[in-house]
C-alpha cells in the first residue's frame, strides 16, 4: 500500500510544477515585450493552446490511472 500512496502524493506537484515551470519559462520568453513580469505573466497565460489546457487538466486523472492499473496488476500478478 505504501508505494501506491508514495506515487499518489508524487504525482500532482510532478504535474503542478511542471506546468507551472512551463509557465515561468514562456513569460521570460515573453517578458521583453511587455514592461512588468506580471503583464508577461498575463499574457503567457493568455497563449496557453487548447492543447496545453488539455494536458494541464488530463495529466493527473491519467498519471493516477496508470498507476492504479500498474498496482493493480501487481497484486494480481502476486496472488496465487
Amino acid at each position: 500500500m505504501l508505494p501506491w500512496a508514495v506515487t499518489a502524493v508524487a504525482i500532482y506537484p510532478v504535474s503542478f510544477l511542471w506546468f507551472n515551470a512551463w509557465l515561468y519559462r514562456t513569460s521570460l520568453r515573453l517578458a521583453p515585450d511587455y514592461p512588468t513580469y506580471v503583464a508577461a505573466f498575463t499574457a503567457a497565460i493568455e497563449h496557453v493552446t487548447r492543447a496545453d489546457k488539455l494536458l494541464a487538466v488530463g495529466m493527473h486523472p491519467l498519471l493516477f490511472f496508470a498507476v492504479a492499473a500498474v498496482t493493480i496488476a501487481a497484486l494480481a500478478w502476486r496472488v496465487p
